[in-house]
């Protein structure tokens, strides 16, 4: 019985394991799009949080695209 439970959490802390390592490599991917931004057809910006329509503005500023849309409430 011990053998087996063993195996369990063993399977199950390498499922963690891979599942941890899948998340990192993630957001490592999804940090590095912002390097390589070039012309879009539109800017979108979700309002709600700190600097994020400054932030807008400013793609808006070095001609990133040639529409702002701005959604959000207040």
């Amino acid at each position: 019985m011990k053998k087996r439970n063993y195996i369990i959490l063993s399977v199950v802390f390498l499922l963690f394991a891979v599942i941890a390592l899948l998340f990192l490599k993630f957001v490592r991917e999804t940090m590095e799009y912002r390097t390589g931004v070039g012309k879009a057809d539109a800017i979108v910006v979700l309002t709600g949080g700190k600097g994020r329509v400054e932030e807008g503005l400013n793609l808006l500023r070095t001609e990133a695209a040639g529409v702002l849309i701005m959604s959000g409430v207040h």
